[in-house]
């Protein structure tokens, strides 16, 4: 079985958007554990979504191509998407590195300095914030009952057969 880029770009583009706000709880509970493992297994985990933004957003352009010519899909939407997309992915890219960064500077102390604790606790946060309007923004493409009206305004083709009825 090969995958399409939309196939590609679908498997890739959930990583970033669940590792950034399972970071983001992980930070919440450190706080109140006040643990070292917690802390470190938060910033590993902003890593890992920094890491996982590059190949969601590399396969966009691709699903792109795949879906713009479909029935029923917004270019403008396409478009509102793939800008919030790249804000997210160097958000995501950017937090990930000062989780990096944070991971180093607690490894090389024996108490754990806060500062980089706090630095990382807000990356996570924005990058869960980011991260989570492109996956609505990228829902919005093909999921018209996500938008503010239900999809109310997309219309609907029901087909009730009573042309096909030659009697």
């Amino acid at each position: 079985m090969q995958f399409s880029s939309a196939q590609w770009h679908l498997l890739f583009n959930h990583f970033p958007i669940i590792l950034s706000i399972t970071a983001a709880g992980l930070m919440v509970l450190a706080f109140f554990i006040r643990n070292k493992g917690f802390v470190q297994t938060a910033m590993f985990v902003l890593v890992l979504a920094g890491i996982s933004a590059i190949p969601a957003f590399q396969t966009g352009e691709g699903a792109e191509e795949t879906v713009e010519e479909l029935a029923g899909v917004d270019h403008q939407q396409i478009h509102v998407h793939e800008h919030q997309a790249q804000t997210g992915m160097r958000v995501t890219v950017g937090a990930g590195i000062i989780a990096l960064i944070g991971m180093l500077w607690m490894r090389s102390k024996k108490v754990q300095p806060m500062l980089p604790v706090v630095l990382v606790a807000i990356a996570a946060f924005t990058s869960s914030y980011f991260m989570t309007m492109v996956g609505h923004s990228g829902g919005l493409i093909r999921h018209p009952e996500i938008s503010a009206d239900g999809g109310g305004s997309t219309p609907v083709m029901q087909n009730d057969h009573r042309d096909d009825d030659d009697d």
